[in-house]
């Protein structure tokens, strides 16, 4: 039962997420049709974010949750792609 709970909240955080790039940024992951786009670096020629993008989407997703991103993840790169959003918040969300 505790596995169910987890894909469900992982859904729910990647539909939150999804919803957070429509707004800000008018991409809709759910459009790719690709789940290497999940993988795909912010800045990259694929998804085209700018510095500045990574800061509004930084403070959007820490709004959001109700979380604070340390600087150790920012430092290793760790809020660099969709997927790797979504694993910060399943250490530090709820």
């Amino acid at each position: 039962m505790e596995a169910v709970c987890e894909v469900s909240r992982v859904n729910e955080y990647k539909e939150m997420l999804n919803k957070i790039f429509i707004k800000r940024f008018n991409i809709d992951y759910n459009k790719f049709g690709d789940e290497s786009y999940y993988d795909k670096h912010f800045l990259g020629t694929d998804i085209r974010l700018n510095p500045t993008d990574l800061l509004y989407l930084l403070r959007d997703v820490e709004k959001e949750f109700g979380i604070t991103i340390s600087e150790q993840n920012l430092a290793q790169g760790k809020f660099s792609s969709f997927n790797s959003v979504i694993e910060i918040l399943e250490t530090q969300a709820d």
